[in-house]
């Protein structure tokens, strides 16, 4: 913003600056030649070629005009510049929030996986049983079951892999 307002404040100085110059010229010109005695196409020509100098000023204010153009394209394409980094830390904050919520999805996917076959799980404790247990009670009941077994053949495996332990070691 700043640099925009120096361009545009060297914009209005440069154009009263050439509109005096032009005023000023004008009244010299005039104050030379004001008694005009004659009306005619030639020293109507002169008189108004005269003004030729006046072409200069213009072009030094075109001149002016291209710079403060580049100055204000200047300034633009580093707001733009600003402006794309700070696309990119939103992006990149985007992606970060992207993937956190994917994760979340095939968590809460896989959570409601399990609830599902959690419900769906239906044993019968008994092998003549027509009652059916389901869920966590299944669950339970197995690990129990599971427990009770590991309990009478644990041991001996326990028991088997100790031997054979000292055994290996006692061929070494």
């Amino acid at each position: 913003m700043p640099t925009e307002f120096k361009v545009n404040k060297f914009l209005f100085r440069a154009i009263v600056f050439v509109c005096m110059i032009f005023i000023a010229y004008a009244i010299l010109i005039i104050y030379l030649v004001w008694p005009i005695s004659e009306f005619s196409i030639a020293k109507a020509g002169t008189f108004g070629d005269s003004f030729g100098v006046l072409t200069s000023l213009f072009t030094g204010l075109a001149f002016a005009g291209l710079i403060s153009t580049i100055f204000l394209q200047r300034e633009d394409i580093r707001l733009n510049r600003r402006e794309l980094i700070e696309t990119r830390k939103e992006i990149q904050l985007q992606s970060q929030t992207f993937h956190r919520q994917r994760f979340e999805d095939a968590f809460y996917q896989m959570l409601a996986l399990y609830k599902e076959n959690l419900r769906e799980l239906s044993i019968r404790p008994h092998d003549g049983d027509t009652h059916r247990i389901s869920g966590i009670e299944a669950i339970q009941f197995l690990i129990k079951k599971f427990e009770k077994a590991w309990g009478q053949w644990g041991q001996t495996r326990l028991i088997f892999a100790l031997i054979s332990g000292v055994t290996k070691q006692l061929r070494s």
